[in-house]
């Protein structure tokens, strides 16, 4: 190689001055045929693997790289890769595990800014500026952006020294302070997106101290999407789903859904709940610090119903009391007072009852159906205004002071439909349970006392028709059976001086088995809890009337049997 524009050759090394002392002057170092074109740097002109270095602008690559020679090896420090336009920082070994790119500026002034610029034709396009801070020792980062269009770059974050984060703030104050400088509109700071939503599948952010967790929000979808926030890792503190909110409960099915209690406890003065229908204020409910609790309508300040701190409630109407009710007391100002722990309400009529029903949905209808104080201790039932039934203080039931009503019940409680009882047990032929008469006094029905039953005229009937029975064949001899039952006479333990004809159930039963039935002749009976404290007494019974087709079954065979032996007699007499 031979120096020109003024270079000397000395002991075989090559010496270039550019930029004399006048002027500058230009040099060109051109690689042969396919070779590089290279330019050796060295730090003195001994001939050692140390402190060489050398600029080569490789062939056909494009490639310019900056190398360095260790321990009798090359390596690429930088390299600007021309094909690409891309530039890389290496290590100059395999032991260095660290590649530093240094923008330095010298200057004392504070602050002092170092840039690294990203450019394109149309100029720059994005920075990322270091600043000197506080001290000359301490730096942050500014991060710059240019929007479309826009003539200069905008700084868009910043990391200040003391790690303090700003996204659209230049001085934050907190680790990471987020803000949108776009007036008059609501501002998306902040975007937490999944992949894809599944059932179960969501995203969840933890608050952390020392590796223990504090807090998490969590949204996923569980039948729709749910977000909940919670305390630690329980997350059943706060939920929001399809527009409700639980306040610890998950599946919240009301607008505000709460489990277990809540407090209103202002700082000052009473509590108050507002209720609002169509955005117009209906009620407030109010505990003031007296320890009342009122309920006003439509906010107008009015006591409707106040329960006070000593249990006592007021319903009042337009400010005049209606109602007041304490521990002792129960008074009713309209139609009357009443006290000891008794509610009072007027005698009122048949056409006019005390406790009124309306029977029309036209709230100008009459109430004449209900109930009233018919005489002294005798409560009447009124429909239209007129008396159906009364109830005197021996238990009668009246249509009128001398009558007696009818009683239509469809219950079919066990054991029994209609269950009649008396307080006193008379055991006798004298003293009826119950009677049905005609017209005036025509009886037409008894049950005595004693369980004995009388009616006017025929007799029990029972349902015969053929056209409701089936497999009908002439009845077996009964005559063999009948006559081995016994006719007892006997008295009843309860009608020791009554004597009785009749039979023994468990006597039939060994004959006619199918004649005798089991059933409770007493009642059972419970304590209040629902307890049995004394069970029903069971005993058998006999079902009699199934006794008189059998008897004319025997009386047609005695007959058959007369009349044949009526016949042997003639023929004999006639022989």
């Amino acid at each position: 190689m031979t120096p020109t524009g003024g270079g000397t050759e000395n002991t075989g090394w090559h010496t270039f001055h550019c930029g004399a002392n006048t002027g500058d002057s230009t040099h060109s170092i051109i690689g042969g045929e396919g070779g590089h074109a290279m330019l050796n740097l060295l730090a003195d002109q001994s001939d050692n693997d140390d402190d060489r270095y050398r600029i080569t602008s490789r062939a056909n690559t494009g490639n310019f790289t900056i190398d360095s020679e260790s321990t009798g090896s090359w390596v690429s420090g930088v390299i600007y890769d021309g094909s690409a336009s891309n530039v890389t920082i290496s290590t100059p070994t395999n032991a260095e595990t660290t590649a530093t790119a240094i923008i330095k500026t010298t200057a004392d002034a504070n602050p002092a800014y170092t840039n690294l610029q990203f450019h394109s034709g149309a100029g720059a396009l994005s920075q990322i500026q270091g600043r000197q801070q506080s001290t000359e020792a301490s730096g942050g980062l500014a991060f710059y952006t240019r929007a479309d269009d826009a003539g200069s770059l905008t700084e868009r974050m910043v990391i200040r020294d003391s790690g303090l984060i700003g996204m659209g703030e230049s001085s934050p104050d907190v680790q990471l302070h987020l803000k949108k400088n776009t007036a008059g509109t609501v501002n998306e700071l902040l975007r937490l997106e999944n992949a894809g939503g599944s059932e179960g599948v969501g995203m969840e952010m933890s608050f952390n101290e020392a590796g223990t967790s504090y807090g998490k929000v969590t949204t996923k979808y569980e039948s729709g999407w749910k977000m909940q926030l919670g305390g630690g890792n329980d997350l059943d503190t706060l939920t929001l789903f399809n527009g409700n909110v639980g306040i610890l409960t998950t599946s919240p099915q009301t607008p505000l859904e709460v489990q277990g209690h809540f407090r209103i406890d202002p700082d000052s003065g009473s509590a108050m709940i507002d209720m609002y229908t169509g955005g117009t204020r209906r009620h407030e409910i109010i505990a003031d610090t007296s320890g009342n609790l009122e309920i006003r309508p439509q906010g107008s300040g009015t006591n409707r119903t106040k329960w006070d701190s000593s249990g006592n409630v007021t319903i009042a109407s337009g400010g005049d009391t209606n109602i007041y009710i304490s521990d002792a007391v129960i008074d009713m100002y309209s139609p009357v007072a009443m006290n000891n722990n008794r509610l009072g309400i007027g005698k009122g009529s048949a056409s006019a009852p005390s406790i009124s029903f309306q029977t029309d949905a036209n709230d100008s209808a009459d109430y004449d159906t209900g109930m009233y104080s018919k005489d002294s201790n005798v409560i009447g039932f009124a429909t239209n205004g007129t008396e159906r039934l009364a109830i005197s203080d021996s238990v009668n039931i009246e249509s009128d002071a001398s009558g007696w009503a009818s009683i239509i019940t469809s219950t079919n409680a066990s054991p029994y439909v209609t269950k009649w009882v008396t307080n006193a047990h008379p055991n006798n032929e004298t003293n009826m349970f119950l009677q049905c008469d005609g017209d005036g006094d025509d009886n037409k029905f008894k049950i005595w006392s004693n369980g004995e039953l009388w009616q006017e005229t025929g007799g029990a009937t029972i349902n015969s028709d053929r056209k409701l029975k089936d497999n009908i064949v002439d009845a077996s001899s009964k005559l063999d059976d009948i006559n081995k039952l016994k006719v007892r006479n006997f008295n009843y333990k309860k009608t020791p001086d009554i004597k009785r004809i009749g039979f023994i159930a468990q006597e039939v039963e060994e004959i006619f088995p199918s004649l005798v039935k089991e059933h409770p002749h007493t009642t059972e009976i419970k304590d209040d809890e629902g307890n049995v404290v004394k069970p029903s007494e069971w005993s058998k019974n006999i079902q009699q009337v199934a006794f008189i087709p059998m008897l004319i079954k025997s009386v047609q065979e005695l007959s058959s049997k007369l009349d044949t032996a009526n016949d042997k007699i003639t023929a004999l007499e006639n022989a």
